[in-house]
């Protein structure tokens, strides 16, 4: 059984984006401020661990991106499927012509409401016809029934088959670099949290420029969250 893992919330009110760019602000006004901070315990090491999950997180792909790689697979999918349903039809016609839609052979391909089927009943229903036309052959051969015409169901349906575990992956992968961004994104957003803290601690009431440097908000008013 498969279990759905919701992400965890977003412990920033700023776009992916914004973080990275205020953490980037926030390391540089440290590097600069490295002697006074130094009795907070920030050190040069402390602000390259910094930067080095800033990157991290910087380099992971953006939902646009992975949501762009569903559709695609979402549509190569559904063009397969059309292309399978056409494919059962040319088969399917011709044994309804010859043998009419009561006939037992023709229930044996499991072409009712073909247009409704999904992508998964579709493959299976492609492989019916297959064993079927197959076995009948001689049969439907003055039909047109032929072994390419089969073939042909056979490729598509392995097809099919393939592009909708393809379109699980692209699903799967997009929710699990939801999970990942955010998780990074929240251990960035922690680290910067800490560090403006200091920052602000050691210039508030002596230099209010430099305290600045370290404020992560301007407003009393969050930003509305924004998703990358």
């Amino acid at each position: 059984m498969d279990f759905f893992v919701h992400p965890p919330l977003r412990a920033y009110k700023m776009s992916d984006a914004s973080l990275t760019q205020k953490a980037d602000g926030i390391v540089q006004a440290a590097t600069r401020d490295l002697a006074d901070l130094a009795t907070y315990g920030v050190s040069a090491p402390s602000l390259a661990a910094i930067a080095a999950k800033r990157d991290e997180f910087s380099l992971l792909p953006t939902d646009y991106m992975l949501s762009g790689f569903m559709m695609m697979a979402t549509q190569a999918k559904n063009d397969k499927h059309k292309q399978l349903e056409t494919a059962i039809r040319r088969i399917a016609d011709r044994v309804r012509l010859k043998y009419g839609e009561g006939h037992g052979m023709y229930t044996a391909l499991g072409v009712a409401l073909l247009s409704r089927q999904s992508s998964e009943t579709l493959v299976r229903t492609g492989r019916s016809v297959v064993l079927v036309g197959t076995q009948f052959m001689a049969e439907l051969a003055s039909e047109g029934v032929t072994a390419p015409l089969l073939a042909e169901v056979t490729s598509f349906s392995d097809e099919l088959d393939d592009l909708i575990d393809a379109k699980l992956a692209a699903v799967q992968n997009r929710d699990l670099a939801v999970f990942n961004r955010i998780s990074i994104g929240n251990e960035l957003y922690a680290m910067m949290v800490n560090l403006a803290g200091k920052g602000k601690s050691c210039w508030y009431g002596v230099n209010e420029a430099k305290h600045n440097d370290y404020i992560i908000y301007q407003s009393s008013h969050s930003p509305a969250q924004v998703v990358e």
